[in-house]
């Protein structure tokens, strides 16, 4: 008898667990729907736009403490721009990222923000493309890197 109103116990405590688990999802996805997608090359700058839509600059917030929409945005364009880097050094090009501190590359990260406010057409990624060339390009012309 007494085993009985343990095991009725342990299933009411399953259920309530299960109840907020489920809560916790609903809650997460509702508050913010951003952060429930993954970020892909067809994300669109929207996303981005939506993430920084606050009277700071995308640079300020990059490099104070960022909320967790605005941080996940700027590790998806640093990690764009790693992968960019990479593709010019495994070819034997001449990269320009890790020229650059934590600070420098948060202000670049900051500056596709940027770009994608100028061009809200553009996804996310054509956004840190269209940053990372220039400053490539810049680099390469002004003798910085070789």
């Amino acid at each position: 008898m007494e085993r009985a109103g343990v095991e009725r116990n342990d299933n009411a405590c399953l259920d309530v667990e299960m109840k907020r688990s489920v809560l916790a999802i609903i809650a997460c996805t509702a508050i913010s729907p951003a952060l429930a997608a993954a970020f892909d090359a067809n994300t669109p700058c929207s996303v981005a736009l939506e993430a920084f839509n606050s009277p700071k600059r995308a640079g300020e917030v990059l490099a104070g403490v960022p909320s967790p929409q605005e941080q996940e945005v700027g590790d998806y364009i640093l990690g764009v721009m790693d992968r960019l880097d990479r593709t010019y050094t495994d070819a034997g090009k001449p990269g320009v990222w890790s020229s650059f501190s934590d600070a420098g590359k948060r202000s670049i990260a900051a500056s596709a923000v940027a770009n994608c406010r100028l061009h809200p057409e553009r996804t996310i990624n054509q956004a840190a493309e269209a940053v990372y060339g220039s400053v490539r390009d810049i680099h390469i012309q002004l003798g910085i890197v070789k």
